[in-house]
């Protein structure tokens, strides 16, 4: 078992004799650590279940800032502290059960790594704790090793790939940001009640994405540029509002985003029908997906742009539906 890349590239490290013990194999290494190349530098990394502590010096090889390693085995610790030793490198090595440590620590870390014995339940409650104790920093990452897929959703966390390598499964899991929100739609064009739904979400978020889709197979009044144009001018003096445009599905966008929360305009009951047919096909690609349902109020019932289109042809009247800024993007775009 060797470090396989970074300041102590080539270094045998020592490993159990026998299969008591079953490390994670250089390939399979090799992979995760493929997938955190650009996460590592400056970072702190948790090695929980960490045998011979392959992973965390692998991660302290590479850049890491910290890494503590963890194992109720006393031999595990020992042989973690030898390899450590090895390269004249000092970190702190726990004797200490995963569970028990996850429930009581107040740290976080920006990367944990999970690779409990196959038969166990460890790596799933360790998730559930990660989760629900928020334990990973923002746009922390904790992956978990195991012998079959996993794709469980788990509380706090979102799935963002799942990966095989030999006989091992690995599920990447990034943390969600609950804070944040999201409100897609084609807009064409934006509308006061667009404006008026965001304004809405920010009474529960600290920030809002405006995301536009873009769908070459429809078809639109004006066009992307233009809409993208009129949206930057809509929200321009919303502190808290990004806007943004995505290709493809919402709920890979979400993903990227990390966070869960789709905000919803609704006017009608048949609005309602409509998005939770939407849910329940996004739910399938992204099950940790929730709909943030916001009443449209009374004065901004009619407000929408299909209404809009109808007067199209009537600039004098564009100000019921749209704000000047709008107006002007759009007048100087026809």
């Amino acid at each position: 078992m060797r470090i396989i890349a970074g300041k102590y590239k080539g270094k045998k490290l020592a490993s159990f004799e026998g299969d008591a013990i079953r490390p994670t194999s250089d390939r399979a290494k090799e992979a995760v650590f493929s997938v955190l190349q650009f996460e590592l530098q400056g970072k702190s990394f948790y090695d929980a279940f960490c045998g011979s502590g392959s992973m965390g010096i692998e991660a302290i090889s590479r850049g890491a800032k910290s890494v503590l390693f963890s194992d109720k085995s006393i031999q595990s610790c020992k042989l973690t502290q030898k390899n450590l030793d090895s390269i004249g490198e000092r970190a702190k090595v726990l004797n200490s059960d995963c569970i028990t440590f996850l429930e009581r620590t107040s740290e976080r870390f920006d990367i944990i790594f999970l690779d409990p014995p196959y038969k166990s339940k460890d790596g799933i409650k360790a998730l559930e704790i990660i989760g629900k104790r928020n334990l990973l920093n923002d746009n922390g990452i904790v992956i978990y090793e195991s012998g079959s897929a996993f794709n469980q959703p788990i509380e706090g966390l979102f799935l963002e790939k799942s990966k095989k390598y030999g006989i091992s499964e690995f599920a990447f899991y990034r943390k969600l940001n609950c804070s944040v929100a999201v409100f897609a739609g084609s807009f064409d064009p934006v509308t006061k009640g667009h404006i008026h739904i965001v304004e809405k979400a920010l009474e529960s978020y600290s920030k809002v994405i405006v995301a536009m889709g873009i769908n070459a197979s429809k078809s639109h009044t004006f066009d992307k540029f233009t809409r993208l144009n009129a949206l930057n001018a809509a929200f321009e003096k919303y502190e808290k509002v990004t806007v943004d445009s995505f290709d493809g599905y919402l709920v890979d966008f979400l993903k990227q985003n990390r966070t869960a929360n789709n905000v919803r305009g609704i006017r009608n009951e048949e609005d309602m029908k409509y998005e939770e047919q939407m849910l329940d096909f996004n739910k399938k690609l992204y099950p940790e997906i929730k709909n943030v349902y916001i009443n449209c109020s009374k004065d901004m019932q009619s407000v929408s742009s299909t209404a809009f289109k109808a007067l199209i042809n009537q600039p004098e009247r564009w100000n019921e539906y749209l704000t000047e800024e709008v107006i002007k993007v759009l007048l100087k775009a026809l």
